[in-house]
């Protein structure tokens, strides 16, 4: 079996900026984008990198920042 990643969620806190690195400055093309909520982005033949904003990624991955901004898994 090949191991791989096919999917990543990254909560960011200025979905703008990523946009200026990832679409303007490496010219990749978004699969879904909604402004101030998320974007999903193709970064291969199958990976998915998806960014959401920090605040709206709880819904989305049951995301809990720690009060120093670690990760706190359910």
């Amino acid at each position: 079996m090949d191991q791989g990643i096919g999917f990543m969620t990254l909560a960011v806190r200025d979905l703008d900026a990523t946009r200026a690195f990832d679409l303007d400055g490496l010219g990749w093309t978004a699969a879904m984008d909604v402004p101030g909520d998320g974007r999903m982005i193709r970064a291969g033949e199958h990976p998915v990198l998806s960014l959401w904003v920090e605040d709206h990624v709880e819904q989305e991955i049951a995301y809990n920042p720690g009060p120093t901004g670690q990760v706190v898994l359910p």
